[in-house]
């Protein structure tokens, strides 16, 4: 049975809900639609959270090493380029993959519906909030790990119905892409290590 998507035009408001509350059918849209500006900025929005950890208790102990210098509107705009950047650079070998493991999918489509697969993110800046007001850190934390397991679930949906694949060969994509990531930011500082001692 052929799934229905619908194919008229969708605002960004609308858009966005439909990646919150039907994913399936907004990746499956999106697959066929360019929203590239859209997903940038809303993965851009997202991360903003992220310059806002609040300190742990043990962080006075531990001096300045755990404590950050505080976020300025400069920091937050270089912070939000060089995450777009990762997200440039994070879906090349999930495209790759993905299409090596029979995947039908354009390397523009599954890197707007990343960047909007990023957006529960969005919803942990209120918890950083009270986390500084309250000085509850643990809060701002359990935040963060509920909005990375919705971003991870929808980044599934979205590498399943970009690709064509099944949610197996999804979560298989996913891991490989991860796993190449690792790989090469360990090899990038081994070989920044080597310099650094290898420098007079």
């Amino acid at each position: 049975m052929e799934i229905e998507t619908r194919t008229e035009a969708r605002g960004g408001v609308s858009l966005m809900l439909d990646v919150l509350t039907q994913p399936a059918e907004a990746f499956r849209y999106l697959a066929q639609h360019n929203h590239l500006g859209l997903a940038l900025i809303v993965y851009a929005v997202s991360q903003l959270p992220l310059n806002f950890t609040p300190p742990l208790p043990f962080s006075a102990d531990i001096g300045d090493l755990a404590t950050a210098p505080p976020a300025t509107v400069r920091s937050v705009l270089v912070d939000a380029i060089y995450h777009i950047i990762g997200l440039f650079i994070f879906a090349a070998p999930l495209h790759l993959v993905a299409r090596l493991l029979g995947g039908h999918g354009r390397y523009g489509q599954i890197l707007q519906a990343m960047g909007l697969a990023s957006l529960p993110a969005v919803f942990v800046a209120p918890f950083a909030v009270v986390a500084h007001l309250a000085e509850l850190p643990f809060v701002y934390f359990l935040a963060v790990l509920a909005a990375v397991a919705w971003s991870l679930w929808l980044t599934v949906v979205a590498i399943r119905e970009t690709y064509k694949f099944s949610t197996g060969r999804a979560v298989a994509a996913l891991a490989l892409d991860v796993a190449a990531f690792v790989v090469v930011i360990f090899v990038l500082g081994v070989l920044l290590s080597l310099a650094l001692l290898a420098a007079p």
